[in-house]
C-alpha cells in the first residue's frame, strides 16, 4: 500500500508552466578582476556600448582568455542587438581603448589608465552647450516680439474681425461714406387733416368732429 502511494506521486510544476531557472556557479562562471569589473560599472558608456563590453568579457574571460576572436554575430546573439549596432558600439569601445584589438582578436583592456572615455563627456558637454544656445536664442526671439507682432488670440480675433468685413465701393476707392442727415420734425395741421378726412370718407363713415391730441 505504501509502495503504491510512492509510485503515484506526481511532480508539480509552477502554474505558469515554466520551470524556474536558477544560476549556479557549478554551471560556469566568468573570472574577472574586481577593479576591472568596477571600472565597467562606473564607466560612462552608452547602453549599447555597455552591453557589448560585457558580452566581450563573457566571450573572453568567461573562457579563461584575455583576448579571443569574437564575431559580431556572437555578440549580437548575446546582447540581443542588431549586428550593425554591435559593430558600431564595438568600434567605439576600441577607439576609447576600453577594448583592445590585436589582429582579428579583441578583449577587455585591463590597463585602466589607457581608457579614454573623457571624449564622451566632452561631446556631451558640447551637445548641452549647443542645446542651451539654441534654446536661449529661440526664447529671446519669441519674447522680443511686440504685442502687435505676436500672434495672440486677441490680435488674431481682431484681425479676422476687421479683415472679414466686406468693403463698400466707396471704401475701396478710399472715399468716406456721407452720413445721412437727420430728418427734421414736421408740424402737422390737425384741422387740415380733419377736413381732408371728412372729404375722403364722404357719406360712408361718420365725420370726425374734433381732432384732439390723443386722437
Amino acid at each position: 500500500m505504501g509502495n503504491l502511494a510512492i509510485d503515484n506521486v506526481v511532480q508539480l510544476r509552477p502554474a505558469d508552466g515554466m520551470e524556474k531557472k536558477v544560476a549556479k556557479i557549478e554551471d560556469g562562471y566568468t573570472k574577472l578582476a574586481n577593479e576591472l569589473y568596477e571600472a565597467f560599472i562606473g564607466a560612462d558608456l552608452t547602453r549599447n556600448q555597455a552591453k557589448v563590453a560585457h558580452a566581450i568579457c563573457r566571450k573572453t574571460y568567461g573562457f579563461n582568455k584575455k583576448i579571443d576572436r569574437v564575431s559580431d554575430n556572437q555578440l549580437s546573439e548575446l546582447t540581443k542587438l542588431p549586428r550593425q549596432k554591435v559593430n558600431k558600439a564595438k568600434n567605439e569601445l576600441i577607439a576609447m581603448k576600453v577594448i583592445v584589438k590585436v589582429g582579428m582578436m579583441i578583449g577587455p583592456n585591463n590597463n585602466l589608465s589607457e581608457w579614454e572615455i573623457l571624449e564622451c563627456h566632452q561631446n556631451s558637454d558640447k551637445l548641452n552647450n549647443v542645446t542651451k544656445t539654441v534654446t536661449k536664442s529661440v526664447t529671446k526671439s519669441v519674447t522680443g516680439l511686440s504685442p502687435k507682432q505676436g500672434h495672440t488670440k486677441e490680435t488674431i480675433t481682431k484681425e479676422n474681425k476687421y479683415n472679414n468685413t466686406p468693403l463698400t465701393p466707396h471704401e475701396v476707392k478710399g472715399e468716406e461714406l456721407a452720413r445721412p442727415e437727420k430728418r427734421k420734425p414736421q408740424t402737422l395741421n390737425y384741422n387740415d387733416y380733419l377736413v381732408a378726412y371728412n372729404e375722403e370718407v364722404g357719406d360712408r363713415l361718420p365725420h370726425a368732429v374734433e381732432a384732439n391730441p390723443k386722437r
